[in-house]
């Protein structure tokens, strides 16, 4: 008698049937591409920044939001978002290799997302919606 190699499908279902589908649905959560063109409540966004651009999700709901900065650089950077008089950064610069979080609770509209310490890094634009859920 030969025992069958579990398959992907197999072992998912079997644990989902444990109640594991909780851990299920985190795992699935965790392995969502952070890097997407639009980002929901609850995820944490993937901001890359270096000494000529800031590479994130273009467009994430409103409310409150973490992106996780990292320094691809060799320089200090900093993340600032600002819509009109309104504005929030990082608290500390980061050095090179750093990574660093920043919390805000964002209302739709449109932002605009910048290095506040290095103007020669290319501002880009943050599109805010309404939240899906």
């Amino acid at each position: 008698m030969t025992s069958k190699k579990p398959t992907r499908l197999t072992s998912l279902l079997g644990l989902a049937a444990t109640g594991g589908a909780a851990a299920l649905m985190a795992g699935l959560i965790a392995a969502a591409p952070q890097n997407a063109d639009s980002v929901t409540l609850a995820d944490e966004i993937e901001v890359l920044i270096t000494e000529n651009t800031i590479e994130m999700a273009a467009s994430v709901e409103a409310g409150e939001q973490t992106f996780v900065v990292k320094n691809g650089g060799a320089e200090e950077h900093n993340l600032q978002i600002m819509k009109g008089e309104w504005k929030v950064k990082l608290e500390q610069n980061l050095a090179p290799g750093a990574t660093g979080n920043l919390t805000a609770t964002l209302e739709p509209g449109t932002y605009e997302v910048s290095d506040p310490i290095s103007p020669e890094v290319e501002k880009i634009e943050l599109r805010v919606t309404e939240p899906t859920r």
